[in-house]
């Protein structure tokens, strides 16, 4: 196992060391630089850079150059510090979004992501997961075969009285058939039962 130094480990993010991998090829002859361009989805002025970069500074030049510098839009700590303390002060218990909208009443104007970034960062605020209630389960049956419909089905169940099932259970009588030969007096067809 080959022991290093912290000072020698450089920290690359995927698409730079991808590119340092091409980047080699270019440096030992093995690739050509429109050939690494077209891989890179660069330019060849751009791969030329980065090779002049990378024999100059060597795998170091090839990482971004605003790595660990602080952002130039950040917000001004002075205003950090006024919203934390106004929020603590005033606003203890709200989300980011009301605080936020609270805080501009005040004049103190930041976005609700930032401040719920600040509020996590200082620990003043845990995020929930917003999880919808699953909603309640019924508690489970005793026996098998306890669940029984107890509606105006036609089904024969193994609950029903003899009295309902005679009920259920009655043939229907078929509806009155009309018969072409008998007439009303007004010379419509009169409905008369046929024998069974």
């Amino acid at each position: 196992m080959v022991d290093t130094d912290e000072s020698e480990r450089i920290e690359m993010s995927r698409r730079e060391r991808d590119r340092l991998k091409v980047l080699h090829g270019v440096c030992q002859g093995e690739r050509s630089q429109k050939e690494a361009a077209r891989l890179l989805r660069l330019t060849t002025r751009q791969v030329r850079r980065l090779v002049r970069r990378l024999e100059e500074q060597g795998d170091q030049g090839l990482i971004h150059r605003l790595r660990g510098r602080p952002s130039n839009r950040r917000l001004p700590a002075e205003l950090r510090q006024q919203v934390l303390t106004e929020y603590q002060k005033c606003y203890a218990g709200f989300g980011p979004t009301l605080a936020c909208e609270k805080l501009a009443e005040q004049g103190l104007r930041v976005s609700h992501d930032t401040l719920r970034r600040w509020l996590l960062a200082a620990g003043l605020w845990q995020g929930q997961r917003q999880r919808e209630q699953h909603r309640q389960r019924r508690p489970r049956r005793e026996c098998f075969g306890e669940l029984v419909p107890s509606d105006a089905s036609i089904h024969r169940t193994a609950g029903a009285t003899s009295v309902e099932a005679g009920v259920r259970d009655r043939p229907r009588q078929a509806p009155p058939s009309v018969d072409s030969s008998a007439r009303s007096p007004s010379g419509t067809c009169a409905a008369t039962a046929m024998p069974q």
